[in-house]
Order: structure tokens, then C-alpha cells, then sequence
């Protein structure tokens, strides 16, 4: 048990850790790390509020999953199997809502620049 508690708490540090330079605009358009559609890589004035939008939630996903794994000490341990199922399904969720908002998010900015132009 004390190794899926480990890989949660390791998770959260991680998407935490990803997400600051994203926020601060540290991020630079590439193929590897970020917000990565073709709307973002295409155009630097989308990819950087895609990315800043993107990384807040990402650290709030990965806070709360810190949060949450902290919180599963004060559950009795026949309910940790269960407990970390819903962690790990959270995440999935989290992290698939953040794209597909993210998409809109972004579509939004470009709109938002055509209409300038």
C-alpha cells in the first residue's frame, strides 16, 4: 500500500512541477512539452495563454491529488484499494476535461484574433 501511496503523492509533485513553467510562460512552442494542438503550435499568441490556461489547472489536478492521498490516512485501510481507484480515475477525468476545454479554450483565442484582424 505504501507504494501506490507513493506513486500518488510522486504524481501529484509531477504534474505540479510541469505545470509552473507553463503558467509563467516559460514554455516555448514545441513537440514535446505543453498544450501541444496545431491551433497552440501554430500561432505563439495562442500557445501562451493555451499553456498558462491549461498549466493553473493542471496544478490544482495536482494538488488535489496530493491533497487526496494525504486525506486516504484518515480512511480506514480496507477502503485504500478502493480509495486510490477513485484517485486514479479522477486524474483521468481531470486530465481529459482540462484537453477538452483547453481545445475550446484555445479555438476561443483564435476566434478572438480573427476578429482583431
Amino acid at each position: 500500500m505504501l507504494a501506490i501511496v507513493i506513486v500518488c503523492i510522486l504524481t501529484g509533485l509531477l504534474l505540479t512541477g510541469l505545470s509552473i513553467p507553463l503558467v509563467r510562460g516559460k514554455v516555448k512552442p514545441n513537440q514535446w512539452y505543453g498544450f501541444r494542438i496545431q491551433l497552440t503550435l501554430d500561432n505563439p499568441g495562442i500557445w501562451y495563454p493555451a499553456n498558462a490556461w491549461a498549466g493553473r489547472r493542471l496544478f490544482v489536478v495536482g494538488v488535489g491529488i496530493i491533497a487526496a492521498t494525504l486525506l486516504g490516512f484518515l480512511i480506514p485501510e480496507a477502503w485504500l484499494p478502493a480509495y486510490f481507484l477513485i484517485i486514479a480515475l479522477l486524474l483521468v477525468v481531470s486530465v481529459l476535461l482540462i484537453t477538452v476545454l483547453g481545445v475550446r479554450y484555445a479555438r476561443s483565442l483564435a476566434d478572438a484574433d480573427e476578429g482583431k484582424t
